[in-house]
């Protein structure tokens, strides 16, 4: 594929990907009531930035080798995106749970969250050396995901857990189609990199900074 084509292509999936997740998130505004708007914004917007830190650091490398070693970096990168998920689903718990979310909810919201991290993760990896397949999965994506708030949020009125298994599922597909790529052991942890990725890690972590102090108004 050309570069103009690929660029345009790209170009068309972010830009339909931008008018879907628009749409949901209109959706999502007039449905949901105040208090589980807050929590669910909070939880999928916030706790990612917060927890992602040892994925951003490796992220920061998975990006350059996986273009020079290939597809056995992402193995390495997985383990901290894994990591980090995990404590981004306790942390989205936590919060859902103190500000008065069912059981469902905080189970989804943690599962989504998660599935949020992982995605992120593995997306920001990808974009290199996969950009059209990492725009597909994005748009693919962002269209699940407003088909399925419409559906439950809108039509059904499941309020946040609604909204929160949209979430869920959405992600996993996209993270499904993006790693799918790296063979049937794609999603297999390592940690090959992982030494060598931290101890050069003080980059990608101010970075990360930056991004937590512009999260931080939702906890202030």
């Amino acid at each position: 594929m050309g570069v103009i084509r690929e660029a345009t292509l790209r170009g068309l999936l972010r830009a339909l990907a931008i008018v879907a997740n628009m749409i949901s998130g209109v959706i999502l505004a007039r449905k949901l009531p105040v208090a589980d708007y807050a929590v669910y914004q909070t939880a999928i917007k916030r706790v990612p930035a917060y927890a992602s830190v040892l994925s951003a650091v490796t992220g920061y490398w998975a990006y350059r080798y996986l273009a020079l070693k290939g597809k056995e970096a992402i193995s390495s990168h997985l383990t901290a995106v894994y990591v980090s998920g995990a404590l981004g689903g306790i942390l989205a718990a936590v919060i859902a749970v103190y500000m008065g979310s069912t059981s469902y909810a905080v189970t989804l919201l943690a599962l989504g969250v998660l599935a949020t991290i992982v995605y992120s993760g593995c997306y920001s990896a990808s974009t290199g050396v996969q950009p059209v397949r990492s725009e597909i999965s994005n748009f693919a994506t962002r269209l699940i995901y407003a088909a399925l708030v419409a559906s439950l949020v809108y039509f059904l009125g499941s309020g946040i857990v609604g909204a929160a298994l949209s979430l869920l599922m959405s992600q996993f597909v996209g993270a499904v189609i993006i790693v799918s790529s790296f063979g049937r052991k794609g999603w297999l942890p390592g940690r090959k990199y992982v030494k060598e990725w931290l101890r050069g890690g003080w980059i990608p972590t101010l970075n990360w900074l930056s991004r937590v102090l512009l999260a931080l108004d939702a906890i202030i």
